[in-house]
Parts: structure tokens; sequence; C-alpha cells
């Protein structure tokens, strides 16, 4: 173990280009989510950002591709969603 982030559940997805982590959360009960990570200095990973909607029950798979996260998420009323 290099490093480790607090997350508010289990990640269920990773996903790393370049200096950037991108992480799939479930948060129990509540929604899935986003953490957008600094992984620029593996021993000391931050925080860039964090990404949720209310709609989403989980996410079955992320990629990243040209500086874009595309999500495929599990709910009757999403589609395939790129976020940059």
């Amino acid at each position: 173990l290099v490093a480790d982030v607090s997350k508010s559940g289990p990640a269920v997805d990773v996903k790393i280009e370049g200096d950037v982590a991108v992480v799939g959360v479930q948060k129990p009960g509540v929604q899935f989510g986003l953490l957008i990570l600094d992984v620029s200095d593996p021993t000391d990973p931050q925080i860039a950002g964090e990404i949720s909607h209310s709609s989403w029950q989980g996410v079955h798979n992320l990629f990243l591709a040209q500086g874009r996260a595309y999500l495929a998420p599990t709910s009757d009323t999403e589609a395939v969603r790129g976020a940059s």
C-alpha cells in the first residue's frame, strides 16, 4: 500500500490516465459518486473533485479517454454520459 484516500463508501471501479485517477464510489443507501484524484505524487494523492447525481443507482463501468470520463450508469433514466 503506497497511500490511502478517505471516501464515503467502497470503490467499485478505478481508472487512471496520466496523473488523474477517477474512482467510482458507492455511497451505501444513497447514490453513486465519482472521486477525482490528483495522483502526481502517488504517496500523497489529493482529492481534485467529486461528482454525484441523485438518480445514479450505480455505474457498471467507467472509462477515461482524452480528458473525459465516460460512465455507464445503472438507472432506468440515465444513458452513457461523458464528463470533463
